[in-house]
């Protein structure tokens, strides 16, 4: 895909969920450290809030 050749750390895929599968199972790339450094980052750390404290 050229935008993870590009430096994009992830890439949408939608509105077609079975073409969403044919890409993935082509997909050959490994991300660089520093992507999975980022994408490490933006995970959420401990408990979700409940519906009612948001």
């Amino acid at each position: 895909m050229a935008a993870l050749g590009a430096g994009c750390d992830m890439v949408l895929i939608c509105n077609q969920s079975e073409e969403a599968g044919k890409v993935l199972e082509q997909l050959r790339y490994t991300p660089p450290k520093a992507s999975e450094q980022r994408i490490k980052q933006m995970r959420p750390c401990g408990k979700a809030l409940r519906w009612s404290k948001l």
